[in-house]
């Protein structure tokens, strides 16, 4: 089986009972294979990290958007009222 594939589902927790512990086993024996393992969560940590900081970006830019340009004035006052209870 691919070892790409083998250690996804060990990381992404798709492998049964007795795979784990044989797999374990074997990363007890294989240093190359445990570093192969941390490297991979590593990777697999910084995509995630990155697609976060896109999802943030986006959302600080449809927040300039609504919030700063004077075109979305009135959406502004209703959300601003909605939240704080404040007046026109």
């Amino acid at each position: 089986m691919n070892e790409i594939k083998v250690i996804e589902d060990y990381l992404f927790r798709n492998m049964k009972g007795e795979d784990v512990t044989l797999f374990e086993a074997q990363l007890l024996l294989n240093s190359e294979l445990a570093e192969k393992v941390q490297l991979q969560k590593k990777v697999y940590h910084l995509i995630h990290q990155c697609g976060r900081n896109a999802l943030k970006e986006e959302i600080q830019a449809i927040h300039d958007k609504l919030f700063i340009e004077p075109r979305y004035s009135t959406f502004r006052k209703r959300v601003l009222k909605l939240f704080f209870n404040q007046k026109d």
